[in-house]
């Protein structure tokens, strides 16, 4: 590469003294070729940034409003964001009450329900030893007549009947009460 220089600057000096009337004439004319392009491309250069120039403003306008949209949006989502945070929480709060009070209203029914059945199984436990405590003061009152009877060999009266039976009744269940209390 050195070697190619050195003969190009050789070559060139070589011209210039050898020819210079050549060499002055050539440079005359790269030195007119240069001028007419630099004063026609001038212009079209000139005008070429300059359209380059104002495309590159609109565009850094163009960016500029678009990361003051961005900016914008970004703000607007985090609002939506804030708000749906808490929407959700006051979503979950009413949600928590109502199941709360759910609950409370289960246990209620539930407690009520029991309460019945409770009252129920009295109801039918009392009948159950009303009608039992009736079919043993028959039978009682039966047997001390069949006892009385068979003891003292006579016939009793109705009158005398009644009131051994209600004596024989009442006895029994004031037997029936102390055996339950």
């Amino acid at each position: 590469m050195i070697e190619l220089l050195r003969e190009a600057v050789s070559e060139s000096l070589h011209e210039v003294i050898v020819e210079p009337q050549a060499f002055l004439i050539e440079f005359v004319q790269a030195a007119l070729l240069i001028g007419v392009v630099f004063y026609f491309g001038s212009k079209f250069v000139r005008r070429y940034f300059a359209k380059r120039r104002d495309r590159i403003a609109d565009e850094l306008n163009g960016v500029e409003a678009a990361e003051k949209e961005h900016e914008a949006a970004q703000r607007d989502a985090q609002r939506i964001v804030a708000q749906a945070q808490k929407d959700a929480e006051e979503l979950l709060e009413a949600g928590r009450a109502a199941a709360e009070a759910e609950r409370v209203n289960a246990v209620a029914a539930i407690e009520r329900d029991a309460g019945q059945l409770v009252s129920q199984a009295a109801a039918a436990i009392e009948a159950e030893r009303t009608a039992l405590t009736s079919r043993m003061c028959d039978q009682m009152v039966e047997l001390v007549i069949v006892i009385s009877k068979r003891y003292l060999g006579t016939a009793f009266t109705e009158s005398e009947e009644r009131a051994l039976m209600q004596k024989a009744v009442l006895a029994s269940l004031d037997r029936l009460d102390s055996l339950s209390a």
